[in-house]
């Protein structure tokens, strides 16, 4: 994600060789070539993708950027939108008035994630759940999060 983002923003931006999201790494151009067949859809890829990825669609943004991609296209516009596959049948349920293609991107981790253990966490918080930050870098991290939920 940082090398699409300095390669968007033209900023430095100084990423660890290790960290990437391993559901949007495992997405090849190959993949993407079998999937991706029809020339009237258009493609937006999740910035998480690899660079080639993104290198290769029409549009390349964060989820929000989808979303309200989705929101301002036309009656019966086809998308295949390059994440999760959880966020593309959101938008089918919210859009259904466009044609969605799926990606088949699933993360076996965000599904680890549901309302009912976010509850529990929540209700009786461990050690293992608890997050200390720099006053000033939870500041920072509040913002860059409420940014990502306006959409």
């Amino acid at each position: 994600m940082g090398v699409n983002l300095a390669k968007i923003t033209g900023k430095k931006i100084i990423t660890w060789d290790k960290g990437f999201c391993r559901t949007h790494h495992a997405f090849t151009e190959r993949r993407l070539d079998k999937i991706f067949k029809d020339p009237d859809v258009k493609t937006f890829a999740h910035l998480e993708c690899r660079p080639e990825i993104v290198d290769r669609v029409d549009f390349a943004g964060g989820t929000g950027d989808m979303h309200r991609y989705a929101r301002e296209s036309e009656n019966g516009h086809k998308i295949l939108f390059l994440t999760e596959q959880g966020f593309i049948d959101r938008m089918k349920v919210e859009y259904p008035h466009l044609n969605f293609q799926d990606s088949h991107m699933i993360c076996v981790s965000m599904k680890r994630n549901d309302l009912y253990t976010t509850l529990k966490a929540m209700e009786n918080p461990t050690s293992k759940h608890l997050i200390e930050l720099d006053e000033e870098i939870r500041l920072k991290a509040y913002k860059a999060v409420n940014n990502m939920l306006k959409y």
